[in-house]
């Protein structure tokens, strides 16, 4: 459950549903897992007194996430004239 949450961007509701569980059970289940892995010295990032002491280089990715806004056509005149003619005619035929 955990790896599906962490490399497949799933949510938790969607990971319950697969394993027949309730999102609360995958919630706990991950926080657990999350838990023992932070306990672990393999899997501890380095204090940051060991970080000036030390000369490690260190490498970064900087992902883009700005958000832009979608280009849609414009509606024409003549299109948005027709979608109210067709409106108008729908609602005089149940009259």
């Amino acid at each position: 459950m955990t790896i599906m949450y962490w490399r497949e961007y799933r949510t938790m509701l969607n990971i319950g549903f697969d394993f027949g569980v309730n999102e609360s059970t995958v919630s706990r289940t991950i926080h657990h897992i999350e838990y023992i892995l932070s306990t672990v010295k393999v899997f501890k990032l380095p204090d940051k007194k060991k970080l000036t002491k030390a000369n490690v280089e260190f490498g970064f990715v900087i992902v883009d996430s700005t958000e832009t806004r979608i280009e849609r056509p414009k509606k024409t005149t003549r299109i948005i004239l027709w979608q109210e003619k067709i409106s108008h005619i729908k609602s005089t035929d149940f009259d």
